[in-house]
């Protein structure tokens, strides 16, 4: 099987990265993503060093855009995975005050860019009594949540048919009519 996992690493300045790793049933590590968006409310930004790309890697064929957490709250990075991506796993530390939040820009991620949006979140109680329920959840290209075939106390088997990715895209040709230029232009004029 294929794992993906977090943890905290060593950066190139010394300081800590939040790392993102997929790792191949071989053992070869397929990606370290660094948590570009760091969650400042919380003093992240003061002890780790951000990422500087987006990363991703392919399972089967199939190239998948890595995300961690707070990730989720900024919609760039997912658009730039909707380039060649099927889909994107977040990993997460979401507590359950911001469970609403957390599934609605999941689905939200899965419908403005048309490919299966993944988030696995962490449950238990944190240090800062913090709760965090168990919400982890798949949202197929049209953001209908996919059911899991098998729970379990510990994980739950989904199975989704990746296809369904270029159905929707062909069916709602929306991400063609993106004006991507011209924000560009906005944004940078001149």
């Amino acid at each position: 099987i294929h794992i993906v996992f977090g943890l905290i690493m060593q950066g190139s300045s010394g300081r800590p990265t939040n790392t993102l790793i997929a790792v191949a049933p071989d053992g070869n590590i397929l990606v370290e993503y660094n948590k570009i968006h760091l969650f400042s409310l919380a003093g992240e930004n003061e002890f780790y060093d951000a990422g500087e790309s987006p990363a991703s890697f392919s399972i089967n064929g199939v190239r998948i855009g890595a995300s961690i957490c707070y990730d989720l709250r900024f919609a760039e990075l997912y658009r730039h995975y909707s380039g060649d991506c099927r889909m994107v796993i977040t990993i997460a530390n979401w507590p359950e005050p911001r469970i609403r939040h957390w599934k609605t820009l999941l689905k939200a991620r899965a419908i403005e860019n048309q490919f299966f949006s993944c988030g696995v979140n962490r449950t238990g109680t944190d240090r800062n009594d913090l709760n965090y329920t168990r919400s982890s959840y798949i949202f197929d290209p049209l953001g209908d949540s996919i059911q899991p075939e098998k729970q379990h106390d510990l994980m739950d088997i989904f199975t989704i048919d990746l296809d369904q990715v270029d159905k929707v895209r062909n069916d709602y040709p929306f991400i063609k009519d993106r004006k991507t230029e011209l924000f560009s232009k906005i944004r940078h004029p001149g």
